[in-house]
């Protein structure tokens, strides 16, 4: 069970669950990191994902979709109950001028107003309170090759092939202050029915205006999260905390990061930094009202889910109660704390490059680094050989392979034990004497290390020597050849 969820200004996502476990969804969407109960780490590519990891990565992607404005993708995660296919390829949608924009416009029962663009693909709803703007607008799954769809036109007696493109609905929520530039317009149309243009910070509207006088606004694109298959990954040190430096920051505390929380997400309440001030704005779920607070004012504002401004409630935040409680719903929540969670997302800083130099916030990687004594533990050797794997020596006697079938070997030739990675992501110690089922995986490392401690001149003695017998062997080969040809 998720039980809280960070979106960080670089797109990186971080989700904890209640057994202790965390997941991060990098900037990069190509790859992520799982941190188990007792702080073992694994980073695996998105695209290989273990079994146990796949729900917690599509819950991070619907988090980082729904609360950003660039959503990411992955085929594994979209069902054919959400897809659905068109010869038109979506790229744009077309919405009504300000005069005519009132047929649009349709007023929900809840006192939410929503407005539907002219081709009937993107609907915008702004709640009751005017806090909130909810989008559902098509997305265009990239497709690894092209789809084409052989149709019979019967009047005319002949067949056309046109191409295919499937497309799949995408949900999002922002605050009325934060809204992205394509939805800009629609919202100001919305707004402007309303007689709340003011709500609106914006001073320009990004579109383009047609002859007919129809706005046209571009249709966000998926990034991809599994494209690149080719080049290798960069594993971010700034991201790569110690899990247990993370895990006992307390409630009103952020991870230390190299960018700053934007949405910040709770079962019980979801907090949004503004980008505009230093504000955030709280959504309760118990009751759908929304908190906002702003470091300019000592005050705080209830608004509920209603479309009367006078349902709305003032608090000063040296007076705030403890909890809120609303006799006649028998809804309580601590409204204290949720302030002050509020106000530490508003003061929390990225991290700089002083602040990464403290010592319990970084890997143990970067500490050895930071460290620069004699010990440090340099490359020996590496190689890598095709069809097997990648094998790398330190000076310190530790041997790191990764092999191709995405198993992973972690040895130390100090100690009897050894880490070993299945291409599932389970972990196992095994023995040096004893490897068990790794027993292959062992026996071609101990090849690589008896290799490594094999002096240069020796080794190109014995590379000599193996090319000589492949030529001996060839010209044996070839007077076989002749002979035969000759009785033949």
């Amino acid at each position: 069970l998720c039980v809280k969820a960070i979106l960080y200004e670089n797109g990186r996502v971080q989700v904890d669950y209640d057994d202790g476990s965390m997941l991060i969804l990098h900037r990069q969407p190509t790859y992520c990191t799982h941190f188990s109960r007792n702080g073992q780490r694994l980073r695996q590519l998105v695209r290989f994902a273990t079994h146990d990891a796949l729900p917690k990565v599509q819950f991070a992607m619907s988090f980082r979709n729904w609360a950003s404005g660039s959503p990411i993708f992955d085929n594994r995660f979209v069902s054919a109950q959400t897809t659905y296919s068109t010869f038109v390829k979506l790229t744009h949608t077309r919405w009504a001028p300000v005069s005519q924009a009132a047929a649009c416009i349709q007023h929900g029962d809840d006192a939410s107003i929503s407005i539907q663009s002219l081709d009937g693909n993107v609907t915008i709803t702004i709640s009751a309170n005017k806090q909130f703007v909810f989008v559902i607008c098509p997305l265009l799954i990239p497709q690894a090759s092209t789809s084409w769809c052989k149709l019979e036109i019967a009047d005319e007696d002949k067949s056309v092939v046109k191409r295919s493109y499937v497309y799949t609905k995408l949900e999002q929520c922002f605050h009325i202050t934060s809204v992205p530039c394509r939805w800009q317009y629609p919202v100001y149309l919305l707004l402007n029915c309303l007689d709340s243009l003011n709500d609106l910070p914006h001073d320009n509207i990004h579109s383009w205006s047609l002859a007919n006088g129809e706005v046209v606004t571009e249709l966000p694109s998926f990034s991809a999260a599994d494209t690149d298959t080719t080049s290798s990954t960069v594993w971010e040190e700034d991201e790569l905390i110690n899990v247990t430096t993370i895990c006992e920051h307390g409630v009103n505390n952020f991870p230390e990061c190299s960018s700053s929380v934007v949405a910040f997400w709770t079962p019980s309440a979801t907090y949004r930094r503004l980008d505009h001030s230093h504000a955030a704005v709280v959504s309760m779920v118990d009751d759908n009202s929304s908190l906002f607070i702003s470091t300019a004012v000592e005050t705080v504002d209830h608004i509920f889910d209603s479309a009367d401004p006078d349902s709305s409630k003032i608090y000063v935040r040296s007076c705030l109660p403890e909890r809120y409680k609303d006799v006649t719903t028998v809804i309580s929540y601590p409204i204290a704390s949720v302030v002050n969670q509020a106000l530490a997302l508003i003061y929390q800083q990225p991290r700089s490059a002083v602040d990464s130099c403290v010592p319990a916030a970084l890997s143990l990687l970067k500490q050895r680094e930071l460290a620069a004594d004699v010990t440090q533990p340099f490359i020996v050797e590496e190689a890598t050989v095709v069809g097997v794997g990648k094998f790398t020596l330190y000076r310190d006697d530790r041997l790191y392979a990764i092999y191709e079938d995405r198993s992973v070997l972690q040895m130390d030739l100090n100690q009897e034990l050894c880490r070993f990675t299945d291409p599932m992501g389970h972990m196992t110690i095994i023995t040096i004497r004893n490897p068990d089922s790794a027993h292959r995986h062992m026996q071609v490392a101990l090849e690589f290390i008896q290799w490594c401690r094999t002096p240069v001149a020796e080794r190109v003695a014995t590379e000599e020597n193996r090319m000589l017998r492949e030529v001996d062997v060839q010209n044996e080969l070839n007077k076989i050849n002749n002979y035969l040809t000759l009785f033949s």
